[in-house]
């Protein structure tokens, strides 16, 4: 199974088609600068940070103390961008570190008024036995909401590590495969979910190839073109 570009758009309901997001970070003094900009903390703060980690990656701990710094000094805007890049660190973007974030994405938030809502509902959509501990339905959901929206995280059970453990003990028979069939009537099946090639995000490329994960469509799985 995998994220796929029909996942992207039943739950957020953003358009699936459109330009490439594109970043410009490439050294330490370049995120330093915008972790300044956008978070507000000191170039001498982002660079002893930056020697933590080795590269122009934040961790998830120093970036919930910058959350809380600027709450606390009620600076809104910037608590609401290192939240949100803690939040896509530990969902969309996380990687098998578990523990940091590219500061490449906080580019995403610079305009926090054309940034959409980010969780996971994706995973509980396909693996309905995630919620039992982690999540509950939400009372108020409507189709005509983004699916995302559906359900509603347990605020004690916001770590990475218990879902990856949950995840590595699904089986087969636990996954639901075509979780939006109630949901097409508000969000139609858009033809382009099948595109297969490469999708780049900023610095990296991701390929998209939906002929290996059929049955997230609804359809019978063949044997798979070659990669590419």
């Amino acid at each position: 199974m995998t994220i796929t570009l029909d996942d992207v758009s039943s739950l957020l309901h953003i358009p699936i088609t459109g330009a490439f997001f594109s970043v410009n970070i490439f050294n330490k003094d370049e995120a330093a600068e915008l972790l300044s900009e956008l978070v507000g903390v000191s170039l001498d703060d982002a660079y002893a940070e930056f020697n933590m980690t080795w590269t122009t990656t934040v961790r998830y701990s120093w970036l919930l103390d910058v959350y809380h710094q600027r709450c606390a000094d009620q600076h809104w805007q910037m608590a609401a961008r290192a939240f949100l890049l803690f939040l896509v660190g530990c969902t969309l973007f996380s990687d098998k570190s578990a523990f940091a974030v590219s500061v490449a994405y906080l580019e995403c938030f610079r305009d926090l008024n054309s940034c959409g809502g980010i969780c996971m509902g994706r995973g509980y959509e396909h693996f309905p036995a995630l919620c039992a501990n982690c999540c509950r339905l939400s009372q108020i959901y409507d189709e005509d909401y983004p699916r995302t929206l559906r359900w509603k995280p347990k605020r004690d059970k916001s770590l990475v590590i218990p879902f990856r453990k949950a995840l590595d003990e699904i089986d087969v028979d636990d996954i639901c495969w075509t979780p939006y069939i109630e949901h097409r009537l508000k969000r139609p099946f858009e033809v382009v979910s099948l595109f297969r090639g490469w999708i780049r995000w900023g610095p990296k490329m991701y390929a998209h190839l939906p002929d290996r994960v059929l049955r997230q469509y609804g359809r019978v799985q063949t044997i798979p073109g070659s990669p590419l």
